[in-house]
């Protein structure tokens, strides 16, 4: 209709998806010394609280990528009209291909939450002042052991609360186990 043309909106609006991760680690086994004390239990499950938020903004982030879509269109037709490139010629075929190829470069945003926890599991334990041998050993759905125990000496001061972080998002300890100083 207008005095420019358009190249065709062929290549596909791309934008990301929160994709859980499968496995992993369901649990984390508390030993003291040789002994099972407990096992950890679930508080936040940041999966499925990052799955939850990116269903609610959903059609904000389709709108953002499609009003991309047309700010790049209205880009090339401005630049068009700018430029006084008549309609069907060479010039502008070309800045049509160009802008084809803009969109269809286009990526989703995927950083990954790789970085963040899958869920955060605590236990509390009440142990009495002195030195003690923690294990923490990751445990699969069914609660069987998939990997061997992180040991870590802890020095318990009387009445005094330790905490013990550490992150196995599968059958190993990633990092090290961080110990509070009491």
């Amino acid at each position: 209709v207008g005095p420019q043309t358009l190249p065709p909106n062929i290549a596909p609006v791309k934008v990301p998806r929160v994709v859980a991760r499968s496995g992993g680690t369901a649990a984390v086994e508390v030993l003291v010394g040789q002994q099972p004390a407990g096992a950890t239990q679930t508080i936040t499950d940041v999966t499925r609280l990052a799955i939850q938020q990116y269903e609610a903004i959903y059609p904000q982030v389709i709108a953002r990528a499609v009003a991309r879509r047309f700010l790049k269109n209205g880009i090339l037709y401005g630049g068009k009209e700018a430029l006084g490139v008549q309609k069907g010629s060479l010039e502008g075929f070309a800045l049509d291909m160009a802008t084809l190829a803009w969109q269809a470069s286009e990526s989703a945003d995927t950083r990954c939450w790789g970085l963040l926890p899958d869920k955060i599991q605590v236990l509390r334990l009440e142990l009495p002042a002195g030195e003690h041998d923690i294990g923490l050993r990751p445990l699969n759905v069914g609660g069987y052991p998939i990997g061997g125990a992180a040991r870590q000496h802890v020095r318990i001061a009387d009445s005094c609360n330790t905490y013990l972080l550490a992150s196995f998002p599968d059958h190993r300890l990633v990092g090290k186990v961080l110990v509070s100083e009491p």
